[in-house]
């Protein structure tokens, strides 16, 4: 199998910081590391691999889509907000690699693998991350979760899955924000310029 998973991700505090780069740290760990690091990796990616990227339905409370005005929280900051950009990020950059990768025979596909109990909430800051330490009892192991992402890698029923949304074990819509075409380039337009010192050739 040649999988990529990308799986990092953090809920910011509740004030707005900076990674040693400059970014906004919930938008440089959720959307521009897997970014740069698929990109990276693309002449490595052969025909049928695969590369799964998880996400989250908080894509869902984009509902006007990308703030390209706000993309690292400049102008307001909000811990949710954040985070819920960089997910609905991480669908945007899913559909527009699968376009781009069509003719190669590569695969991309995003999830969101349910609440899962991880150290994630520990760092969340505001309201957010109080809902999140409290609920920890309903929600799902990190075991479940992988499964999920698992399946995706390495079901060969599963092979032809592209341009995709699951929740879980099932194949949802995404929210009607996640398939603004033009939306998807530019983003990828500039994450691109973001990344370019980190070595991405054009």
């Amino acid at each position: 199998w040649h999988v990529l998973v990308n799986n990092a991700g953090i809920i910011g505090p509740g004030e707005r910081r900076l990674t040693v780069d400059g970014f906004e740290q919930t938008f440089a760990v959720n959307h521009l590391a897997p970014f740069l690091l698929t990109r990276l990796l693309g002449d490595l990616l052969p025909s049928g691999a695969r590369v799964v990227t998880v996400s989250s339905d908080a894509h869902r409370a984009m509902r006007r889509g990308m703030e390209f005005d706000n993309l690292q929280g400049e102008r307001r900051y909000k811990p949710f907000l954040a985070y819920s950009q960089s997910k609905l990020a991480n669908v945007l950059f899913t559909y527009e690699l699968a376009r781009r990768l069509a003719a190669e025979g590569v695969m991309a596909t995003c999830l969101h693998p349910g609440v899962v109990r991880t150290g994630i909430w520990q760092e969340a800051g505001g309201v957010l991350g109080w809902l999140g330490r409290l609920g920890q009892g309903l929600m799902i192991s990190s075991e479940k979760g992988g499964s999920y992402v698992a399946r995706l890698a390495a079901n060969p029923a599963l092979e032809a899955a592209t341009a995709r949304y699951y929740c879980c074990d099932r194949e949802v819509h995404s929210s009607p924000a996640s398939h603004d075409t033009k939306a998807a380039a530019r983003l990828w337009q500039e994450s691109e310029g973001m990344v370019r010192p980190f070595g991405l050739e054009r």
